[in-house]
């Protein structure tokens, strides 16, 4: 039998975050979702319940300024802090599993580049047996220009709580009408982004490429063939740099950036499921 709680717990400075969980009485293991900017934990009902019914423990939880987690939309002091949030939450659901149950954390877009830096500054992390990344932000898609960089470091500097329209398009991300359809409905989700996010972002790449070495467990990259958001070639090139023994890259040729809500979900999934086969 499984079921379906949410609840809410404490980040690293004491903000208030959501998180929901998927448990199977059966499950083995657990897998611990990361969202990417602007949406938030529901938006993983889907992705839960296909995991639940295969034997897995699912928990997602909304990032500050996401969801129905405290703070402004889009707006975060320092990048870093969702890293640090990440920690408590992974302490939440330790405490909250059967002792020693095996951890796999997926992130999307944003959300992977947290849960690689995560990985990367607690790479002794007890129990966590692999890292699963959808379309995971380890560049842009765009090239950035030199004005448009100075303009956020001022903004981050002087008006650090300003926050403006992320650039996100609904139609850059699946082909699937009846989810784009949807996305304006979705009251949870938002357009904004801060100076701090955009800034943290482009530290944090470097970060993880410079130490890329330091990955210790079986790594899974999905990446969207079509991906306008974030750029797929950085993804391939951090692929390459891991030094895992079990390290997997697959690329949806047809797929938009959210991979597992497009036309080829039913392959990510499979793909998925007989990745974490492996490396049971």
């Amino acid at each position: 039998m499984s079921k379906q709680f949410e609840s809410r717990f404490k980040g690293r400075n004491n903000n208030d975050l959501f998180f929901q969980s998927w448990v199977n009485e059966t499950a083995d293991r657990t897998i611990v979702v990361t969202h990417g900017l602007a949406e938030h934990s529901e938006c993983y009902t889907e992705f839960a319940n296909e995991m639940l019914n295969d034997g897995y423990n699912v928990y997602a939880w909304d990032l500050q300024g996401h969801g129905r987690s405290e703070g402004k939309r889009g707006y975060i002091a320092d990048f870093q802090e969702f890293v640090t949030d990440m920690e408590c939450f992974i302490d939440v659901v330790r405490n909250d599993i059967p002792p020693q149950q095996p951890i796999i954390l997926f992130g999307h877009s944003m959300g992977g580049l947290i849960t690689l830096l995560y990985h990367l500054k607690q790479p002794k992390s007890p129990g966590i047996q692999a890292l699963c990344l959808s379309s995971p932000a380890l560049g842009y898609a765009v090239h950035v220009s030199s004005i448009k960089d100075t303009l956020a470091k001022l903004s981050n500097r002087f008006f650090p709580t300003l926050t403006l329209y992320n650039e996100i398009r609904y139609s850059d991300l699946t082909h699937d009408q009846d989810k784009l359809s949807s996305y304006p409905m979705d009251s949870l989700r938002h357009d904004k982004v801060c100076a701090a996010i955009y800034l943290g972002m482009m530290e944090s790449f470097d970060y993880v490429f410079a130490n890329a070495k330091n990955i210790c467990v079986p790594t899974l990259f999905q990446l969207a063939g079509q991906d306008c958001i974030v750029s797929t070639a950085k993804s391939k090139n951090l692929f390459e740099r891991i030094d895992v023994e079990n390290k997997l890259l697959e690329i949806y040729a047809d797929s938009f950036h959210e991979i597992f809500n497009d036309q080829e979900r039913e392959i990510c999934f499979k793909d998925l499921k007989n990745f974490l086969r492996m490396v049971k």
